[in-house]
């Protein structure tokens, strides 16, 4: 019983906490995808001066900004980079985008990408004009990486209260079936020493009547066979 409660017990955490990081994992995944696709339909509609005089200094596309994400516009002519943009209040990693930028051309890889949240430090979308959207996944992945130690945390504590409530509701269904056993054990120790008395008398008499040809003996045998009989038809009769 207390097994079966434990795992069933520890299942149900396991499912909980298994759909709590998944619909985390997906909100956050949306989330991404959602900033990229905001970018790229405000890059499709950009001005003229934005998508093409790249050469320009400075670049000037800083009216979208995110609060949740970090995300650049990375202008490219001629497969260079040209110019970045952080649609965020602060941002020190440009150099480590520009690097990325300048891999997403060398690969070719126009085509939007998000990867795996925990692992993967930038997601982007690149196609045929001269921008690329990428999103730094540092607070993302440091998000989702918190949620999951949290998550195993929680786990391993609730563990503790599940292994708590197991040997409690172990013991509290156990008691009636306990208490059963001991009063039939207690039983069948009574019957057995009411069996065992008229048994003794018929041992006894019987030895007695072949020493001595009473019929004494043969009426305590007769006796105590009959008291057999009813102790035991009373135990079929308690059994039905």
């Amino acid at each position: 019983i207390f097994w079966i409660l434990f795992i069933i017990l520890t299942l149900f955490l396991i499912v909980v906490l298994f759909i709590f990081n998944y619909n985390n994992y997906s909100e956050t995944y949306r989330r991404v995808e959602k900033s990229l696709t905001i970018m790229n339909d405000q890059n499709d509609i950009a001005p003229d001066n934005y998508k093409e005089n790249v050469d320009s200094q400075p670049i000037e596309r800083e009216d979208i900004r995110f609060a949740d994400v970090t995300v650049y516009t990375v202008l490219i002519n001629s497969d260079e980079v040209k110019g970045i943009i952080s649609h965020n209040e602060s941002s020190n990693d440009e150099d480590k985008v520009k690097t990325f930028a300048q891999e997403i051309i060398r690969n070719k890889n126009k085509t939007i990408y998000i990867g795996n949240l925990y692992f993967e430090n930038y997601s982007y979308s690149f196609f045929e004009n001269n921008i690329i959207t990428i999103v730094d996944n540092f607070s993302v992945n440091n998000n989702l990486i918190h949620s999951l130690i949290t998550s195993m945390f929680l786990f391993v504590l609730l563990e503790g209260v599940i292994l708590f409530i197991a040997l409690k509701l172990t013991k509290w269904i156990t008691i009636p079936v306990e208490d059963s056993f001991n009063k039939q054990k207690q039983f069948i120790a009574d019957a057995s020493h009411e069996l065992k008395t008229p048994l003794a008398v018929i041992m006894a008499s019987s030895e007695a009547f072949e020493r001595d040809n009473n019929k004494k003996w043969i009426k305590n045998i007769q006796s105590e066979s009959e008291r057999m009989n009813n102790l035991i038809t009373n135990l079929l009769d308690l059994a039905k």
